[in-house]
């Protein structure tokens, strides 16, 4: 994982907590009859309130992580517990089921994903011992990369039109097709500045003004704030 990744995993503890309410069972660690008691004879904890500040309610949350269960969120939701109320994957064969979700080659239909995704959150909700979902990250710098996804002008080409309303619109239809398929976290945009032709991910970013990358950023984020 790089270094832009890891940031955007950190930066999804507040839309981890955005799901996690006050009622419900008490992340990759399986809820047993022991954690159970715990939770029962200290009330809700700090990070299941609604009422708090969302920053107490992260720390509270990460003193109680174990360094697996961080470790777990930042590797994008590769767990393999599965709840699947439909019947359409077995806990058994998630692994599999988990392999050709995150193979570029593969073939799985849209709906198919939706229904592992759904399985493996109902899984973290109410058979793991913390009872949060997991962070299903997937790239959408210019369209979901996922198979049958459809692919937008690269980060570069978008800034070119100079259409700060355009190219939000773009990122909204990016936003749809991933959230369709149950994935809660995009590593997009990339806001680095394209002024070092040695970078590798020229265009990937917004070119090498400075205003133009912001305003461009911040069309993008807004997503954040409406779904």
């Amino acid at each position: 994982m790089n270094r832009r990744e890891f940031g955007y995993a950190l930066t999804g503890a507040t839309a981890l907590l955005s799901e996690v309410g006050a009622e419900g069972k008490p992340t990759g660690v399986p809820v047993d009859d022991q954690s159970q008691a715990e939770s029962t004879a200290g009330g809700t904890p700090d990070y299941r309130n609604p009422k708090l500040a969302i920053g107490d309610r992260v720390a509270d949350l990460l003193k109680r992580m174990t360094l697996e269960e961080k470790v777990e969120q930042i590797a994008g939701g590769r767990h393999f517990g599965l709840f699947d109320s439909t019947g359409r994957f077995k806990e058994e064969n998630a692994r599999d089921a988990f392999r050709q979700l995150f193979d570029m080659k593969g073939h799985m239909p849209a709906r198919d994903r939706a229904i592992l995704r759904n399985a493996a959150q109902r899984y973290q909700l109410e058979k793991t011992r913390l009872g949060i979902p997991s962070l299903s990250m997937g790239e959408g710098l210019h369209g979901f990369m996922e198979n049958g996804s459809t692919s937008y002008p690269q980060s570069i080409g978008l800034a070119s039109t100079f259409d700060v309303d355009l190219v939000h619109e773009v990122y909204t239809a990016v936003a749809d097709e991933m959230s369709a398929v149950g994935v809660n976290q995009a590593l997009s945009p990339v806001v680095h500045l394209g002024r070092e032709p040695r970078f590798g991910r020229t265009e990937e970013s917004f070119g090498e003004d400075p205003y133009l990358a912001a305003r461009m950023g911040v069309a993008a984020p807004q997503l954040s704030s409406q779904r």
